[in-house]
């Protein structure tokens, strides 16, 4: 190689530099931001369906004590509502 010619591959300036970390910075923050929410919507799904089964559960054990009450259940049967 001739060491008077300049090396023909341009070099990126120090501003650039910054600019293109600043860039990788703002997506890295927007992939972030992005998978935040995601994961945010699955665990509220999941909370709602959690509510949900909650809600199926006391309203088979408050029929099974009716019925345990009114003499038709036996204590077995309250018991087993319980363990749903």
């Amino acid at each position: 190689m001739d060491y008077t010619q300049r090396d023909p591959s341009p070099r990126p300036s120090p501003l650039r530099k910054g600019e293109e970390a600043q860039k990788s910075a703002r997506l890295a923050l927007v992939a972030q931001v992005g998978a935040a929410y995601l994961t945010e919507r699955e665990v509220s799904e999941e909370l709602d369906a959690a509510g949900q089964s909650l809600k199926a559960a006391q309203q088979i054990y408050d029929l099974t004590k009716r019925g345990f009450e009114a003499g038709v259940l036996s204590q077995i049967d309250l018991n087993n509502s319980i363990n749903l």
